[in-house]
């Protein structure tokens, strides 16, 4: 996983799925993989909060997140322009996400 600074993002594709705040300050880190965001998502949930970001790639992202901490974790697209493409949303019992600027698409 790669850390960045923050930056902005705007909602463009399927729109908003938020369970939480929409604001989140803390580290962030950029993520090319399905797997590699579940790690992050455990990790930030569970020590202050933070901003995954998914970088763009040849294969869209299954987002399958269970029981994290309580800290707000935000995820978005990196590319603000150019959302990611989604393939699947799980969220067993969550707190405290919300996840931007995406494309869901399931076929």
């Amino acid at each position: 996983m790669e850390k960045e600074g923050a930056s902005g993002a705007t909602n463009r594709g399927t729109g908003n799925l938020m369970s939480g705040p929409t604001a989140t300050d803390g580290p962030s880190v950029t993520v090319n993989d399905s797997n590699s965001l579940s790690q992050a998502y455990q990790d930030l949930s569970t020590s202050g909060g933070g901003t995954i970001y998914l970088a763009p790639g040849d294969e869209p992202y299954a987002i399958r997140l269970a029981e994290g901490g309580s800290d707000h974790v935000r995820i978005v697209s990196a590319d603000p322009n150019d959302p990611v493409d989604i393939s699947r949303i799980k969220l067993d019992l969550l707190e405290n996400v919300t996840i931007e600027n995406v494309s869901v698409n399931s076929s």
